[in-house]
């Protein structure tokens, strides 16, 4: 049990966690939705927004076949073009996908995020 282990004992015996696991990292996520009608409540997951705890690393993904979403809404081209000005207004970070799932709750929504372990 040498420095830099996971697990280590404290002085009395418990055990201490340090703050890095495995050197993962925990980064937030949070899943656009289409949401043509809010009424009739019909969604579809469009894609996923994923981004590190400091902002450095941020990826958004899209599905490439929108069929499910044009069955529910024929404009989702348009809420994609949109989409794409959103996200590039100001950089991503986890507070910024906290801001989008409490603010945008149109036809394009983002969820809370939510924490996520990678490596």
């Amino acid at each position: 049990m040498g420095s830099g282990a996971v697990e280590d004992l404290d002085e009395g015996g418990e055990q201490a966690v340090s703050g890095k696991v495995n050197e993962e990292t925990v980064y937030v996520y949070s899943v656009v939705r289409f949401v043509p009608d809010t009424g009739r409540g019909e969604q579809v997951n469009i894609g996923v927004a994923v981004c590190s705890p400091n902002g450095e690393a941020m990826e958004v993904r899209f599905v490439e076949d929108l069929s499910r979403a044009r069955a529910i809404g024929n404009f989702i081209e348009s809420a994609m073009e949109y989409m794409g000005r959103v996200l590039h207004e100001k950089p991503l970070s986890a507070s910024r996908l906290e801001h989008l799932s409490k603010t945008r709750r149109g036809i394009v929504q983002f969820t809370k995020p939510m924490p996520v372990v990678g490596l």
